[in-house]
């Protein structure tokens, strides 16, 4: 057994699920193969999640240069803080589209890792 396996209550959730899973597989390749599948799934997440984030930052940035740029261009402050409203209102939408991308990952990933853990072994889902 791993020596993590041992700690008692001290284990994190990632390690009881590893244990259950060692524990309740007879194949140790099978175990090891839906561990793997399970740090996959949490690495294109990780990976989803990442990319979003820069995408969102560049948009971030791409905003406060228009912004710059509205007030510097325009002689009309009227005209300049309206345009900044229409600015504004898009980066809402943006944002809450961001929020939406979120979610969709955690939802697809908690997803994809419930039926790796339900394939895995049934009884450890009634532990």
């Amino acid at each position: 057994m791993p020596q993590w396996h041992n700690r008692g209550s001290d284990l994190t959730i990632s390690e009881t699920i590893m244990s259950k899973i060692l524990e309740s597989n007879s194949s140790s390749d099978n175990a090891t193969n839906t561990i793997l599948k399970l740090f996959q799934a949490s690495l294109n997440a990780t990976e989803r999640l990442a990319k979003l984030q820069v995408k969102m930052s560049k948009e971030v940035i791409d905003y406060h240069a228009a912004v710059i740029n509205e007030f510097s261009s325009s002689p009309n402050s009227h005209d300049s803080f309206s345009k900044i409203g229409e600015l504004s209102s898009d980066a809402v939408n943006k944002v809450f589209s961001h929020s939406k991308d979120v979610y969709d990952i955690f939802s697809e990933s908690q997803n994809e890792m419930s039926k790796l853990l339900g394939k895995a072994s049934s009884p450890m889902m009634h532990d």
